[in-house]
């Protein structure tokens, strides 16, 4: 009993056991036999001159666990006989409940592991979630670099991470960095070589995710200049863009242990989600550039219209107006002749009009102040027109400001039931802003007519932002921004 007192598990137990019994029956020595199968035995623990078998020498079974025996030529009478059963049965609760202790352990063990396993999965999928949010929701790719990098960085625990472009001349420069200790890294836009060897280089050159345990014996520029920084280990991921390779994501770790196995595959997602922020920033240009060049197809079949009626259609009228201006004055008996040329007069005004509306001439020969202030002069209400403009706006520009004016006139006067108008127009940090606002009735919307509408899609096929505010009996105030450089 004290043997099985003191023992901390089968281990344990089993050769002090022997040792004990043997010694009391003055055995040379004895084995302890466990069932491995049915039927099976296997000697697992020798004290002394162990038996050769399990039935040798004296023998007792220990139920469910095995057999226990002694090499002795002393025959068991009962006493001993019952005091080998109860020792046999002592041993076997004792070997069942250190098995429950074991089992139990175990499975406390496993299922702390399983826990640990299932908040790792559950971290890094909301950071793979955060990644994803952040490149839908973004037009500018670096700005998701830097969540990238960031959650990356955090994911693993390290104390920095930073993701790079690589060059043609075997130079890489950096696009995104974090750090969350006092160990520097580059700065964003540092251009850092990939001679020698680095885990930037292995990605560069493998194409492959790459670590580095320690940077103490690698050779190279850069091996160099991460031991000065402090870095001592890294791991890394490769992104790719168009199935080609175009940079990498890299963790980096100070002193201590190097990063767990594996990891650099865990950076397989986030590398993977940094390609997509290129597709989506690639598509967004192409698709804007495609828009821009709707718009400005639009423009130029305008002015050519508006050319077309100036110089044809509206000179042909003009010249039929005068003919029967002095046909009338031949016969001014005729009546008809008169109603014809003020017929005639009328719709040469309304071809005008027309010619006008399609595209100004005014806007293309002297640009954009002169074409708005002769909208705002034929308004309906009175018009406070601000236009602040050193020099005139790129062609597409100059367009769409003036549609912005002219619509929102138009707007006032079928709608807005306003008694005064305010229109600013100004050039300030490479944008022309164009405000309009009215003391009307207030209520519209882009979404619910197609001149508004059509406004916000010639904006932001320029690359700007059209923005409506026209609470009900407040007004209407419209915005738009377009970056000079559109043009």
């Amino acid at each position: 009993m004290r043997v099985l007192a003191a023992a901390d598990g089968e281990a344990d137990a089993y050769p002090a056991l022997l040792e004990a019994i043997g010694t009391s029956l003055g055995s040379p020595g004895g084995a302890m036999w466990l069932k491995i199968a049915r039927g099976t035995l296997r000697r697992a623990f020798a004290w002394g001159e162990p038996p050769e078998a399990p039935e040798d020498g004296l023998s007792f079974e220990v139920p469910r666990i095995g057999v226990m025996n002694f090499v002795t030529t002393l025959a068991p009478d009962g006493a001993l006989r019952e005091t080998m059963d109860s020792l046999g049965l002592l041993i076997s609760q004792f070997a069942e409940r250190c098995r429950a202790q074991k089992a139990v352990a175990a499975n406390v063990a496993e299922a702390d592991e399983r826990e640990r396993v299932l908040r790792h999965l559950a971290t890094e999928q909301a950071a793979l979630r955060r990644v994803a949010t952040a490149i839908a929701t973004t037009s500018d790719p670096r700005e998701a670099f830097t969540v990238i990098t960031e959650e990356v960085g955090k994911l693993l625990g390290a104390p920095s991470a930073n993701m790079i472009r690589f060059n043609e001349d075997e130079t890489a420069t950096v696009l995104a960095r974090w750090h969350d200790t006092n160990i520097p890294v580059h700065e964003v836009g540092a251009t850092v070589s990939l001679a020698g060897d680095s885990v930037s280089a292995r990605v560069f050159r493998t194409g492959a995710p790459a670590r580095v345990d320690s940077y103490d014996d690698l050779e190279g520029e850069l091996a160099a200049s991460l031991r000065k920084l402090g870095h001592h280990s890294a791991v890394a991921g490769p992104i790719f863009q168009e199935g080609r390779l175009w940079g990498a994501i890299i963790v980096s770790g100070g002193s201590g242990e190097p990063f767990p196995r594996g990891a650099e595959q865990r950076i397989a997602d986030f590398a993977e989600l940094a390609g997509q922020a290129l597709a989506n920033a690639r598509t967004r240009e192409d698709l804007a550039a495609s828009r821009a060049r709707i718009v400005q197809a639009g423009d130029a079949e305008r002015r050519r219209l508006e050319r077309n009626l100036h110089d044809g259609a509206q000179q042909r009228l003009v010249s039929l107006a005068l003919m029967l201006r002095l046909a009338a004055r031949r016969h001014p008996e005729d009546d008809a002749l008169v109603q014809a040329s003020e017929e005639l007069s009328l719709a040469l005004q309304e071809l005008r009009e027309l010619a006008r509306g399609i595209h100004p001439a005014v806007l293309t020969e002297r640009g954009l102040e002169p074409a708005v202030r002769a909208v705002a002069q034929r308004a309906p209400v009175p018009v406070a027109l601000t236009v602040e403009l050193d020099e005139r706006l790129p062609d597409p520009v100059e367009a769409a400001a003036y549609y912005v004016v002219a619509e929102a006139l138009t707007n006032v006067a079928k709608y807005a039931c306003a008694t005064t108008v305010s229109i600013g127009v100004e050039r300030t940090n490479a944008h022309a802003r164009i405000e309009v606002r009215d003391d009307g009735v207030g209520g519209a919307a882009p979404s619910g007519g197609s001149g508004l509408r059509g406004l916000a899609d010639r904006v932001e096929a320029l690359g700007g932002r059209f923005e409506v505010e026209s609470p009900l009996g407040e007004g209407t105030i419209l915005r738009a921004e377009i970056p000079v450089a559109a043009g």
